[in-house]
């Protein structure tokens, strides 16, 4: 999105498999910056492990911040409805930081539920 290599970073971790393979491709080619470890397969799903931690609310406000301090671009996902419902104190925290957030209309209705939004329609929540 920035259109400049290797200024768009990926928090997570890509596993030595056919599906890491395939991620580390699309990093390349859109100028993303990862990490590859061998201790575990990438899988087909990202996901905020807390208790155990590989991201934590925690660590993601501390990248946000770093962002804002240092006026960077930061873009972020809704993630799954299960996170606007579960971590909705967290989440709102950091999308006070982000440049762009996006999600699917699924995510979206969630939020906007959760919040206690009185808006169905997904271009009315877009626009909040």
């Amino acid at each position: 999105m920035l259109q400049v290599p290797n200024a768009t970073g990926y928090i997570g971790y890509i596993g030595k498999d056919k599906f890491g393979e395939e991620m580390k491709k699309r990093c390349s080619l859109d100028g993303v910056h990862y990490y590859e470890i061998d201790t575990a397969p990438m899988g087909t799903c990202t996901v905020c492990v807390v208790g155990g931690e590989s991201v934590s609310p925690d660590s993601i406000q501390l990248v946000v911040e770093h962002a804002a301090t240092n006026s960077k671009t930061f873009m972020m996902n809704l993630f799954a409805p299960f996170i606007c419902e579960f971590f909705k104190d967290a989440l709102v925290k950091v999308l006070l930081y982000m440049d762009y957030v996006f999600g699917n209309e699924n995510e979206a209705r969630t939020f906007s539920k959760v919040q206690g939004w009185e808006v169905i329609i997904t271009q009315q929540i877009g626009e909040l």
